[in-house]
């Protein structure tokens, strides 16, 4: 079993509590449970939790969502979860929606991202 601190250690951790005022650009994965006001794009997975927050848009290779996007989203993936918002337009290849998630707007799926 690995230690939450494995689990993170390939990718960049914005824990509950954080805000962030500005454009995130990574190469690495990245996890949020806080806020970002801004634009947030990763070259491979980004997971945002229950309590995360994103006012902007997201671009990444996959996205796990629990939380809330404000803005619009382009990945391959996109797996929306239970209590998990999206007020924008959605571009995937691959779209999970689970019971209990709110879409607002349009999903464009597509080939290839």
């Amino acid at each position: 079993m690995t230690t939450t601190e494995e689990k993170y250690q390939e990718h960049s951790l914005f824990a509950e509590g954080s805000l962030i005022r500005g454009n995130i650009t990574t190469k690495d994965s990245l996890a949020l449970g806080g806020r970002v006001f801004g634009d947030l794009s990763s070259e491979q997975n980004v997971e945002i939790n229950k309590s995360g927050l994103v006012e902007g848009n997201v671009k990444c290779d996959s996205l796990d969502l629990s939380g809330t996007v404000n803005g619009d989203v382009v990945a391959r993936e996109v797996n929306i979860r239970k209590g998990a918002v999206v007020k924008g337009k959605l571009s995937t290849v691959k779209l999970i929606i689970h019971p209990d998630a709110a879409f607002i707007k349009e999903i464009n799926l597509k080939e290839t991202i």
